[in-house]
């Protein structure tokens, strides 16, 4: 994580781990978990805790050690969502009543982006994939009041998927009625 640039103020803050047997260990802990420990699960190694307003982690995701994927695999993403448990965003506490200081609410595509900006204490949501985009809008249109009056400052990747997700975004912002703008 610190070889990323995430310092130990963020690690602690945000609750940041690694597990030497990856998910697989929480495979092993948890019943609510539909999934099969393997030497796949074993590479997911980095926890990235969801934090509620209380503090709390009812949710989390994991990222992958790249130099730990197993030669059989060929199809994986970066990060993990933990099959049986309800797909949340990365800093979704922003949308539910967590005190907010500033104007700016950032969304990205990736954990870590966003992570760097909290790095300069700039609120930011990661949507951990640009599927997500439609899971953003409806946590969006229950959001607490506070979150009205915020401008939304999409930073997608620098791709053809980050264009779509920016026109994708543009109009669900404008049908909620809610201040929305995007940087390359």
């Amino acid at each position: 994580l610190i070889e990323r640039g995430i310092t130990s103020k963020t690690i602690e803050q945000f609750k940041l781990g690694f597990h030497p047997d990856g998910f697989n260990f929480a495979i092993r802990k948890s019943e609510f978990l539909h999934e099969k420990q393997n030497d796949l699960m074993k590479a997911y190694k980095y926890v990235l805790p969801v934090l509620d307003c209380d503090g709390v982690c009812r949710y989390f995701i994991t990222r992958l050690d790249e130099e730990a994927v197993p030669s059989w695999a060929n199809n994986y993403g970066k990060t993990h969502n933990p099959k049986g448990l309800k797909v949340r965003l990365f800093n979704d506490k922003y949308l539910h009543g967590f005190d907010i200081q500033g104007e700016y609410i950032f969304i990205t595509e990736g954990i870590f982006d966003s992570l760097s900006l909290e790095e300069f204490d700039y609120p930011a949501i990661a949507l951990n994939s640009v599927v997500n985009a439609n899971l953003l809008i409806e946590t969006l249109s229950h959001a607490s009041e506070q979150i009205k009056s915020k401008t939304f400052i999409l930073i997608p990747d620098n791709d053809s998927a980050g264009e779509k997700l920016i026109e994708k975004l543009k109009d669900g912002f404008k049908r909620l009625g809610l201040n929305f703008k995007s940087f390359t």
